[in-house]
């Protein structure tokens, strides 16, 4: 009996144990996924080629060429967004938080039909015109 006492307790005990390993874990995940998605964007504000920006996410993170790819396509959507939403803010007078969901509406389908729409980036007001809005 005391045998099977010391085993409930052994496996009771492991349970904190193997949660806070999850959590660390799932932590670091995230942290590797924010290095990748903040390296992308630096790589794209700065004119990096595609497949130059893919070879070096793979380098510096050691990412599969597949997730240096959709990191890649985040990063440029990510600045596409900032980049409407900024405009809404300005010309539009949006709240910041409007701005931000309403620029994600926008432009998800937008890019979906055309995207090369994530190429006026940097151009908010011919992307405003692009996707309806001015």
């Amino acid at each position: 009996m005391s045998t099977l006492i010391s085993e409930i307790m052994t496996g009771l005990a492991s349970i904190p144990r193997d949660v806070y390993a999850g959590v660390v874990s799932q932590g670091f995940d995230n942290g590797v996924n924010l290095g990748v998605l903040n390296t992308a964007r630096a790589l794209f504000r700065n004119d990096v080629p595609d497949s130059k920006a893919v070879s070096e996410l793979q380098v510096i993170w050691g990412v599969i060429p597949n997730d240096a790819r959709a990191a890649l396509w985040d990063a440029k959507m990510c600045e596409a967004e900032l980049s409407l939403a900024g405009w809404l803010q300005t010309v539009k007078g949006a709240d910041s938080h409007l701005a931000a969901d309403y620029a994600q509406e926008l432009l998800v389908p937008a890019v979906k039909s055309s995207s090369d729409l994530l190429a006026l980036w940097n151009d908010p007001e011919r992307l405003a015109e692009a996707v309806g809005l001015a």
